[in-house]
């Protein structure tokens, strides 16, 4: 057994392995016979694995309403979370060789498509549609693409490694250190008449309700400017987009400097450790069009030219590096000038809009069930979320707590109240001879808990704040009370000693 309500897997690990085991298994398939709607006599047999699965990784009670376990354990609905995977799916239309089956039956509106062959039903009913449609319906044909298979496995993955060189870690220095380091470096560099440095930046942001991505970059030979340029990409786009432009950009027209004006090195300088460390890989990733064009530079730069040198580095943002800074500001004005989109739309911005998609969704189902249900709006204020709450992700608790901890906040655990509904044999009394022990008695006026009252009292004078169930600080503060207290354990077990925290 990996876990009961005392002992085992926290909850955080438990939903790792529940997410990585359960969840693949459930919607293996799903593109073939997910059509976007809830489907529930399909779907009914899986929500039961699900509705199980979650009862275990959270150990609540079989009577705890299942949207507040959905909520508690960040695990969507199940025909939410298809439709997510759906949507993660038009992004790799593009990733597939034009060759494949897949590729070949997309609509008519994609390069790739052959008309001799049909995916689409035939049927009468318009609106059903084969599952190749379905994804493509999605998405967009000039969406951004990527190319597999272009680095063989034997290369390396930064071709010319002696002279081309990508630093995108600290190196276990400490980030004031590495900052002192970089600042050093530049400033030789400025002196050498041998270096020109280029920095980049992305920007995004909303602006009048429209979304908006720009990318700056300066060009510098000592303290003089050669170069710089603000550029907009468009409201499909985002930042991790606009990042891995700027080092492409900044790059090109560096080597341009260099190759017209006797540069032997460039160096490059962007505060997006992500953006730094793919720009020069060629596997499937999003925006490999800006590694599809850096690496051809580079290697044409330095090929045959053993005393030339490229280096990208990742700078810590907002750090006095004044390149950096200039950088920043045109990238703000980027966001501003015209748009110039490369694609319809990227890779990155497409998975974002699935996320926002499946977190809107998933709290309007949220809101409907709890303004049905006001004991789940009180205790479980917060909206719904794709990340566990700090909470349970700190794995600190322990799992009797944290289980504790969700039957404290859904009301279905070891309570006089919870027995009285569902169990009428078992004496719903209070141990202080209350007639029913509730949650609100125990937290409020039973004499058995008012010594660790303090705990919740020193985090809201009002015990009824909702704020107290809405924020970290104030869950921290429960789960205190719950430990030292040792409500919620179950009647004849294990005596409800106080637990260190």
């Amino acid at each position: 057994m990996l876990a009961n309500m005392q002992h085992g897997l926290t909850i955080k690990h438990a939903c790792i392995l529940y997410l990585t085991c359960i969840i693949p298994i459930l919607t293996y398939g799903s593109p073939l016979w997910f059509l976007g709607h809830t489907q529930k006599l399909l779907l009914k047999p899986l929500r039961k694995v699900q509705n199980q699965g979650l009862r275990w990784l959270l150990g609540a009670f079989k009577t705890t309403p299942i949207p507040c376990l959905k909520h508690l354990a960040s695990t969507p609905p199940l025909h939410i979370t298809c439709q997510k995977l759906i949507m993660n799916y038009l992004a790799k239309l593009r990733t597939i060789p034009k060759s494949s089956e897949v590729a070949k039956r997309l609509p008519a509106s994609w390069d790739t498509h052959i008309p001799t062959l049909n995916s689409n039903r035939n049927n009468k009913a318009e609106s059903l549609q084969s599952p190749i449609h379905f994804i493509a319906s999605h998405s967009h044909p000039h969406i951004e693409f990527v190319l597999p298979h272009i680095n063989h496995p034997s290369n390396p993955s930064v071709p010319v490694p002696d002279q081309i060189k990508i630093k995108d870690t600290t190196n276990g220095l400490k980030q004031d250190e590495y900052r002192d380091k970089i600042l050093s470096k530049i400033s030789v560099l400025q002196e050498c008449h041998a270096s020109v440095l280029g920095y980049s930046d992305g920007h995004a942001a909303v602006s009048n309700g429209i979304w908006k991505v720009g990318v700056g970059y300066v060009i510098r030979a000592g303290k003089r400017t050669l170069s710089s340029s603000s550029v907009g990409i468009g409201p499909q786009a985002n930042i991790y987009d606009a990042e891995m432009l700027g080092i492409l950009l900044a790059f090109m027209k560096a080597k341009q400097i260099a190759e017209n004006q006797g540069y032997r090195k460039i160096r490059i300088y962007c505060d997006n450790q992500a953006a730094v460390k793919s720009i020069a890989d060629l596997s499937r990733h999003p925006c490999q069009f800006a590694s599809r064009a850096f690496v051809p530079a580079a290697k044409a730069f330095v090929e045959g030219h053993p005393e030339r040198s490229i280096h990208i580095t990742w700078t810590p943002g907002h750090n006095g590096v004044e390149g950096n800074e200039i950088a920043d500001r045109l990238a703000n004005e980027g966001a501003r000038v015209a748009p110039n989109p490369i694609f319809n739309r990227t890779i990155t911005w497409a998975k974002e809009q699935a996320t926002r998609k499946t977190v809107r969704t998933w709290k309007k189902a949220w809101y409907e069930h709890s303004e049905s249900r006001i004991n789940s709006k009180y205790y479980i204020p917060r909206p719904p979320a794709l990340k566990l709450h700090p909470l349970f992700n700190s794995s600190k608790l322990g799992r009797d707590i944290e289980c504790r901890l969700v039957q404290f906040l859904t009301g279905h655990g070891h309570y006089g109240e919870y027995h009285a509904q569902f169990h009428h044999d078992v004496d719903p009394r209070c141990a202080c001879g209350e007639s029913k022990e509730t949650i609100f008695h125990l937290t409020t006026s039973c004499p058995a808990t008012a010594g660790h009252r303090g705990i919740l009292s020193e985090f809201s004078t009002n015990i009824n704040d909702p704020t107290l169930f809405g924020s970290l600080a104030g869950l921290e503060a429960v789960a205190k009370f719950i430990a030292k207290t040792g409500i919620g354990r179950r009647r004849g077990g294990p005596p409800a000693t106080a637990q260190s925290m």
